[in-house]
């Protein structure tokens, strides 16, 4: 079951967790992203299951799912994604970042990784003592 995903520089989402239950309603107004989400999980899903495929990777992501405000720029846009799985009695933890150039159009893998029953500790700012 899909715990939670993160999402970096993917269309319009920018440093966005969303954490789902076992039934999640996704509602919201026009132009917030619902289909961005529902198309992200579809990649990542068809990538996962159909990693032999050679130019895959290039499938996945393309210009279109660059966020707007990169357009103009032909530097690189790095995407990251992070899904969080509970399958069986175990947690897994999917990272995964995508290099895209603007200017050549190429993309490539820049890390994946795969961990299993890791305990996050999310970095919350100090609180002063008064």
């Amino acid at each position: 079951m899909l715990k939670e995903i993160y999402i970096d520089n993917f269309r319009r989402f920018t440093n966005q967790r969303i954490v789902f239950s076992e039934c999640l309603l996704i509602r919201s107004k026009n132009g917030t992203g619902k289909t961005a989400l529902i198309d992200l999980i579809q990649k990542l899903k068809n990538f996962i299951v159909n990693s032999d495929s050679t130019n895959h990777v290039s499938e996945l992501f393309t210009l279109e799912d660059v966020p707007r405000w990169f357009s103009g720029d032909y530097g690189q846009v790095m995407t990251q994604m992070e899904l969080k799985i509970q399958a069986d009695a175990n947690e897994y933890v999917y990272k995964f970042k995508t290099q895209l150039s603007l200017k050549d159009q190429k993309i490539r893998i820049y890390s994946e990784q795969l961990l299993m029953n890791v305990v996050f500790k999310y970095a919350y700012p100090q609180r002063e003592e008064l």
